[in-house]
């Protein structure tokens, strides 16, 4: 597998993936940082705004998205999230892999720690986290459910 800058394409499998998908899950992995429906233009729109969004590639099909959203100067931390993988191609181990290859990027480009936050019913991303090595540092309680802080 490969992490690349993405691309007008990888944009485009992302709407692709979030088709006959409702606003829940598009919070589900992106927070609050885009409104439903995603679209190639909103996703332009943050990329020309700074965001720095990644796709991941494997035997040169796209497989998966990530942004790096933020640098935590106190802990010297990058802050990632948007993660998504191609539903198809959930629960072969991909999702881990390409967390690993996110950790390995950052700490390659000066960062001492990866963090990021997955709500607590989204016991897939948790699972997956977990196994690439993160840890719930904190939590904050959102209403419906909570918001896990983790690191590693």
């Amino acid at each position: 597998m490969e992490l690349k800058t993405i691309t007008e394409e990888g944009m485009r499998a992302v709407v692709s993936w979030c088709q006959n998908t409702d606003a829940a899950f598009l919070r589900q992995w992106t927070g609050k940082n885009y409104e439903y429906p995603i679209t190639v233009e909103k996703m332009k729109t943050r990329y020309a705004g700074g965001a720095r969004m990644m796709q991941f590639e494997l035997n040169g099909e796209i497989v998966g998205t990530i942004e790096i959203l933020r640098e935590n100067e106190d802990t010297k931390a990058a802050y990632v999230g948007c993660f998504l993988m191609n539903p198809a191609l959930c629960g072969k181990g991909l999702g881990t892999e390409a967390i690993q290859m996110v950790k390995t990027y950052c700490k390659e480009n000066g960062y001492q720690a990866v963090e990021l936050s997955v709500y607590d019913y989204n016991t897939g991303a948790l699972k997956c986290y977990q196994k690439a090595g993160f840890v719930t540092y904190d939590e904050q309680d959102c209403g419906d459910c909570k918001a896990l802080y983790m690191r590693a």
